[in-house]
């Protein structure tokens, strides 16, 4: 029986992300990553919610994955972020995204277009 892909599926991936063990966690990435781009603005909340650095990064990289519009407001935040590792996310974000809003932002912040 195949699984029904919906807030409760999102949901108990995020749980299983935020497991105790490894294998939790990869097996709700997993999850996600499959349907990223559907759970792309539930991505965007998780992140602004989120506390736990390693989650955050999780969450970046699954969103470079979806290729969503509305994370762009994220990523072009996360340029200006003290964290290295938001910002590569957030570069990585913008040129999969591969629009001209993203190319002109990267471009103006000297990233390339």
């Amino acid at each position: 029986m195949a699984q029904k892909i919906d807030a409760s599926y999102f949901q108990s991936a995020m749980t299983l992300m935020r497991g105790r063990t490894a294998n939790q966690q990869e097996q709700g990435f997993n999850m996600v990553l499959a349907h990223a781009p559907k759970f792309a603005a539930e991505l965007v909340e998780e992140f602004r919610a989120e506390t736990d650095h390693g989650l955050k990064c999780w969450l970046l990289e699954l969103l470079t994955h979806a290729r969503a519009e509305v994370a762009f407001p994220l990523f072009h935040e996360m340029l200006d972020a003290s964290n290295l590792i938001y910002r590569d996310w957030a570069v990585t974000g913008l040129r999969k995204l591969n629009s001209k809003p993203a190319k002109k932002l990267l471009g103006d912040r000297g990233f390339g277009g």
